[in-house]
């Protein structure tokens, strides 16, 4: 774990100071391996979405067999020898679950934001233009926004290689063709937060190494200075939380199986995170049909939730859940320390009484904090815990995610 104090701002510049909680330098950190592979499941999962995606199963059935039997963080032969795309998604899924693992702890985060839909979120929420489009370059929104539990929010770009230390100085800082950076030091400069609520804007970086390999795996964190393009300014600091909670509450409804209520939650004006009312007399029809839009999918989304509150419950631990439990049996056997596992079990679900209340009063147009604000203090925390073949995601008050190994 390296953290380079020297790229933060220097104090006084009226940026956000080096976090007490980090360490300047190289420093050990335990990785809790079961806890990241429930992270990378939720974060590759987005709020809004049609259909099952491969992102909320592929951590635990993908890459429980990846992780080798190593005392430190290495990759598999077998999966370090795959083609170059194939190798390309595993770095991207661990260069953000890792490092976001250890953010969690360090900064203690308690929701967390796909970066492009915060952007579009917010558009919504002020009535300006969408971002741009963008999936790469300078353009690119920043992967993600989190808010911690003081309340600050910070801004976060993340890399993942199995190369090495200098090709993860390259995502960092590099150019296009045109000579212009790019990279994930310019990525995260997309949009600025303002005063009181910034937080910090970092880029973290993972170098993953195979269980021959000479090198090692470390996480590189840096905070490059560049200048932020300004949202506009007096935004009311309340309209900032509102992706926050809705992303937040719609990855675990995704998780839990319930697509149609996630969806509703994350766009709550439309089929879309941009959809917005309209006011001007020219778009009374156009309003009027968005209206209509709206109130089919939240329909759709109440009959999602009475059927999926009629059916059994899951258990974690002494917790009644509403969601999912699946198991998967490993193509081969997983050797951890000389024990064998056969599969991987996964039980993920939210807590009925929320969904009784979400059905009532939680599919809300207007901003979180003026129409739900309860659907807040549901959203906000994040608990990760490994005890032996066992890790637990716990997010807000209402949504749990287990994973064991099984003999």
């Amino acid at each position: 774990m390296e953290v380079d104090q020297n790229t933060w701002p220097a104090k006084g510049a009226g940026l956000p100071p080096f976090p007490a909680a980090f360490s300047h330098g190289v420093t050990p950190y335990d990785l809790d391996v079961l806890s990241a592979l429930l992270v990378i499941g939720q974060l590759t999962t987005p709020p809004i979405a049609s259909g099952a995606t491969l992102s909320e199963f592929w951590a635990w059935v993908r890459y429980a067999t990846a992780i080798a039997s190593t005392s430190d963080l290495r990759i598999t032969k077998p999966f370090a020898d795959l083609d170059s795309h194939q190798k390309t998604i595993l770095s991207d899924d661990f260069g953000m679950g890792v490092p976001v693992t250890w953010l969690i702890g360090a900064l203690d985060l308690v929701a967390w934001c796909d970066g492009r839909y915060f952007r579009e979120r917010m558009s919504a929420l002020l009535a300006i233009a969408p971002p741009p489009a963008k999936k790469s370059g300078p353009e690119k929104s920043p992967d993600f926004v989190f808010e911690d539990r003081a309340g600050f929010l910070h801004v976060v770009e993340c890399k993942g290689t199995q190369g090495t230390p200098k090709g993860r100085e390259t995502q960092f800082n590099n150019t296009d063709k045109n000579g212009k950076p790019t990279g994930g030091c310019v990525q995260k400069k997309s949009f600025a937060i303002a005063p009181p609520l910034a937080g910090q804007r970092l880029v973290c970086g993972l170098v993953l190494d195979h269980e021959h390999g000479k090198g090692s795996s470390s996480i590189k964190v840096v905070d490059p200075e560049f200048d932020e393009t300004p949202l506009p300014e007096k935004i009311e600091i309340e309209l900032w939380r509102d992706p926050l909670v809705r992303a937040t509450l719609a990855k675990a409804l995704r998780a839990a199986g319930l697509l149609n209520s996630a969806s509703v939650v994350a766009a709550p004006s439309g089929e879309t995170a941009i959809a917005r009312r309209l006011t001007q007399p020219i778009t009374v029809r156009r309003e009027a049909a968005r209206a209509g839009t709206v109130e089919r999918r939240r329909a759709v989304a109440r009959a999602e939730l009475t059927a999926a509150l009629d059916r059994p419950r899951i258990q974690v631990g002494d917790t009644e859940l509403v969601g999912r439990s699946l198991t998967f049996t490993f193509p081969v056997p997983l050797i951890i320390e000389g024990e064998a596992f056969q599969a991987v079990s996964v039980r993920q679900g939210v807590r009925p009484d929320f969904l009784e209340r979400l059905a009532d009063e939680g599919f809300v147009d207007a901003p979180v904090m003026e129409g739900a604000p309860w659907l807040r203090e549901s959203a906000l925390g994040l608990g990760l815990h490994d005890q032996g073949n066992r890790g637990l995601l716990k997010v807000g008050q209402e949504f749990v995610a287990e994973l064991t190994l099984d003999p």
